[in-house]
């Protein structure tokens, strides 16, 4: 399930389901609008209780300049016996 703020524009979380129940929480805080995008400051990961993580971003890299070569796979190499 997705939910969105009021306005219904934004994300605040998305919840995985097992059936009815909640797996994992993803919840979304403090975004920022960088180069037309709507980037959150913080994401965290929850299973619904306790136990959950949060990440903090600092830095963004919007539509970066990359190499293709970044996305070659290469075959893999032959073990010699």
């Amino acid at each position: 399930k997705i939910y969105l703020d009021e306005t219904k524009s934004a994300v605040m979380y998305v919840d995985f389901l097992r059936n009815i129940n909640l797996l994992v929480r993803v919840s979304y805080a403090g975004n920022q609008a960088i180069e037309g995008f709507q980037i959150p400051k913080t994401v965290t990961v929850s299973n619904g209780d306790a136990i959950h993580f949060q990440l903090r971003i600092d830095r963004y890299w919007v539509n970066p300049v990359l190499s293709s070569q970044l996305f070659v796979i290469q075959p893999p190499r032959l073990r010699s016996s």
